[in-house]
């Protein structure tokens, strides 16, 4: 009969293999040389939600969950190591994090639309945080995120803070605007500007993106799959 490993089983497994007997590779990492595998494993998660999306097969998404799983549970090994916290820490922690963040669910806030629950969720974030001055909304997402995840994030912040208006008439005349600024240094070899101009037109893009209601990593995901059918038709 196969064995069926439980969640401790797990943890020992990764126990051994950080141990002094274990495996050499795993015994170098360390929480810095992770944040690339962290980020690739994330993807891979996209990956096989497509996957099952398209052909109602599990088995791809169930194997990049897993991966997902061996870096959290890596991390707080290491964590454990160097006596910070432990993986029951993290899950103690996200527990408390998600009854305290589901009062409508687990306190005594009638809440039944979605909207409000977001606003809610929004609310008790700040306070958690501590964060006193609005702009610190848009400061605190995080710089690790892939740039255009980024901007989105922090324009959609815009505007329910500050009230930013996305207005595609403008936006497209502000991408022209930028696109006839970088025609203009073209010549000049100017490297330095060239790359704030190409950067600005990328962020006006995504503002209008969200003007027209289109997700800009979903657009970019599109044009690059229609790039490489250029050359690799299937």
């Amino acid at each position: 009969m196969e064995k069926r490993y439980e969640f401790g089983d797990f943890i020992d497994i990764l126990s051994v293999l950080r141990s002094e007997d274990g495996c050499p590779w795993d015994r170098e990492q360390t929480h810095s040389s992770l944040k690339k595998c962290l980020l690739e494993e994330s993807y891979e998660v996209l990956e096989g939600i497509d996957r099952l999306e398209q052909t109602g097969n599990s088995s791809n998404l169930k194997e990049e969950l897993g991966d997902v799983l061996l870096q959290v549970a890596l991390h707080s090994q290491i964590a454990k190591e160097e006596e910070l916290f432990t993986i029951d820490d993290v899950i103690q922690e996200i527990s408390e994090k998600m009854i305290r963040r589901h009062p409508h669910v687990f306190g005594d806030d009638d809440i039944q639309q979605s909207e409000i629950v977001l606003e809610r969720w929004e609310d008790i974030k700040k306070a958690e945080k501590e964060i006193k001055e609005e702009a610190d909304t848009l400061r605190n997402i995080p710089k690790a995120f892939p740039p255009i995840l980024r901007a989105n994030k922090v324009i959609k912040k815009a505007e329910k803070l500050y009230g930013e208006k996305l207005v595609p008439e403008i936006l497209r005349n502000d991408v022209i605007m930028e696109a006839d600024q970088l025609q203009a240094c073209c010549g000049m070899d100017n490297k330095e500007e060239m790359e704030q101009i190409i950067g600005e037109m990328f962020f006006m893009l995504t503002k209008l993106s969200r003007a027209y209601g289109i997700d800009p990593e979903n657009a970019m995901e599109e044009a690059t799959n229609r790039f490489i059918e250029q050359f690799e038709k299937p």
